[in-house]
């Protein structure tokens, strides 16, 4: 039986920042079938990649002076779906809970703002030779990139992206934060609309 590779966060993490133009094409180049991106929202509605809606568990952003006063207490972040309404059917396992994080959020800064921070890894924030190279992608710059993988490699590479936060960020303002993703996939080939108006 034929095994598919998933490039979770892009693939082979640690010393690479997750989420970067280099563990997305290291992830292609071990052989991932599949890369993974984790995808949230700024302030003024764009699309990135990342993991966590707190900026300095990835980036540099703490060692920015001009981002000081951005740092600040969220209260009751709903992990998963919303704490008060679970959904009919969803396994017990599955618990909804609240959240309350400190810290920098992608939804506390614009795309240009974000453009300013440079990726860290995660494992090795200190460390890493790899740190402070990249930025932070956009979701759709994820997809060329990833399309340009497919044409390095001479494979189809394909996309399974997270929501990050999905129910929560629609909840606090951002109504159309899902529509987006998909309108993007669609965009960039991963995704088509049939003919009865429903995305593939």
């Amino acid at each position: 039986a034929q095994m598919d590779l998933y490039g979770h966060r892009g693939g082979v993490l640690g010393l690479l920042p997750e989420h970067s133009t280099a563990s997305y094409s290291m992830g292609a180049q071990h052989g991932a079938n599949y890369i993974e991106p984790d995808v949230v929202v700024t302030k003024d509605g764009e699309l990135v990649v990342l993991h966590d809606l707190e900026l300095s568990l990835t980036t540099d952003v703490a060692a920015k002076p001009e981002f000081a006063d951005r740092n600040r207490t969220v209260t009751n972040i709903w992990k998963r779906g919303n704490p008060e309404n679970y959904t009919d059917g969803q396994p017990k396992g599955i618990v909804n809970r609240y959240l309350n994080e400190s810290g920098w959020f992608s939804f506390d800064f614009t795309l240009a703002e974000l453009k300013t921070l440079k990726k860290y890894s995660r494992t090795y924030p200190e460390q890493s030779p790899f740190n402070g190279l990249w930025e932070v992608l956009t979701f759709n710059e994820s997809l060329q990139l990833i399309r340009n993988l497919s044409v390095t490699f001479d494979r189809h590479i394909a996309v399974i992206p997270e929501a990050k936060n999905a129910a929560w960020l629609k909840h606090i303002g951002f109504a159309d934060f899902e529509r987006k993703i998909l309108a993007s996939l669609h965009a960039y080939g991963f995704m088509y609309i049939d003919d009865d108006g429903f995305y593939r």
